[in-house]
């Protein structure tokens, strides 16, 4: 089993920022990739990602999710899931709103579903 424990930049309009993003990503995908094919992969941690409603999550993510749109950084997080063959447990099970909530913005009330644990998918081969 490998896990990958994750604390991923935050978003931001900055030009730097969003570099940064992007070398997580990479970076964190080239880890994926040198996991031995036999082990069971999870990532879980701080992803800064808000996953959405959308249609187009619905390969990865499942139906409890906290936010209607999906992030800049959540985007990032979809397809890094999808080319990896991975779905956000996270989102799996059924719990009470206040419960989704991973993270609240100082003096706000605004609630966010940030944290995310991802395995990998089973195939009819690992049976």
């Amino acid at each position: 089993m490998a896990i990958i424990s994750v604390y991923a930049p935050t978003e931001d309009e900055n030009k730097q920022n969003a570099a940064n993003v992007e070398r997580f990503y990479n970076k964190l995908s080239e880890v994926c990739d040198r996991t031995p094919r036999n082990d069971a992969l999870i990532l879980q941690g701080d992803f800064n990602a808000k996953i959405g409603r959308e249609h187009s999550n619905k390969r990865v993510a499942g139906r409890h999710i906290l936010h209607d749109i999906t992030s800049e950084n959540g985007e990032k997080l979809v397809q890094l899931a999808i080319a990896h063959n991975l779905e956000m447990s996270s989102t799996k099970f059924q719990h009470r709103r206040i419960h989704k909530c991973t993270w609240k913005a100082p003096g706000q009330d605004i609630c966010n579903q940030i944290d995310h644990i991802l395995k990998q998918k089973k195939s009819i081969y690992d049976y």
